[in-house]
């Protein structure tokens, strides 16, 4: 599995950052404490660590902190078909 990193902006529901940590949880949970001082004094970041088999999976099961993201993907044009 790997570590996932999100810093995500509650009031507007923006992912400021992502960042795949890799498969090692000791490494991902300093990264996040690291992180985490750094915006101590914004309530309004969230950071967070997911552990999934990939980003997809992590976008499925945890929808909410990419919700711009995949409404973005909606309406972005298809490619033309021929």
């Amino acid at each position: 599995m790997t570590q996932i990193l999100l810093v995500y902006r509650r009031s507007s529901g923006e992912l400021i950052e992502w960042e795949d940590l890799g498969s090692d949880r000791a490494n991902a949970s300093m990264v996040r404490n690291a992180r985490e001082r750094l915006e101590k004094d914004d309530p309004d970041v969230e950071v967070v660590v997911l552990s999934a088999p990939d980003r997809a999976t992590a976008m499925r099961t945890h929808a909410r902190y990419f919700a711009r993201e995949l409404l973005r993907a909606r309406q972005e044009p298809s490619p033309p078909t021929r």
